[in-house]
């Protein structure tokens, strides 16, 4: 989340239909699908590689209890124990990236969405992106430290460590 109003490049992502807009000051990277090969699962993660480095694969769409997306992939270093955890995220396709001012953001009520209630945090207007096509109305806000849980993130660490043991 933004501090005190201030814009945050944001990059803005589809979601079967719906807009998602992720900060970037996690983002390491933007990848399409042909650039990522994915490993076979290993304790229940799937292990991605792109440009030589490895990720613990998640699926945007399984997530958040939707289908699963297979379009783009977000990769990113999200705090875990006092490290950056290297993840990738499977997403639609990447819309735009744009900042997004936190003035235009409404809260949401903590648990209106079932699956990961406090990783899609706030609503905006679709409206103040003209010319960027993002289609429908308004868009959500999804904040990448909170959409995974604590069991997960060390879940991705360990089938990192794992993996680069073999």
């Amino acid at each position: 989340m933004v501090e005190s109003g201030a814009p945050e490049l944001s990059v803005f992502i589809d979601c079967h239909g719906v807009v998602l807009a992720l900060p970037v000051r996690r983002v390491e990277r933007l990848v399409l699908r042909e650039e990522v090969s994915v490993l076979p699962e290993r304790q229940g993660v799937a292990i991605a590689v792109a440009g030589g480095q490895r990720y613990a694969a998640w699926n945007l769409g399984w997530l958040l209890e939707l289908p699963p997306l297979d379009t783009a992939w977000v990769l990113l270093r999200v705090p875990h124990e006092g490290a950056e955890l290297p993840l990738a995220l499977s997403t639609g396709r990447c819309l735009l990236v744009a900042p997004l001012a936190q003035g235009a953001v409404a809260s949401l009520p903590l648990g209106l969405f079932r699956g990961r209630p406090s990783a899609l945090w706030g609503a905006f207007s679709v409206k103040g992106f003209e010319g960027a096509k993002l289609g429908g109305v308004m868009g959500l806000c999804l904040d990448p430290l909170r959409l995974w849980s604590r069991e997960e993130l060390a879940l991705s660490a360990s089938t990192l460590l794992s993996a680069r043991a073999t």
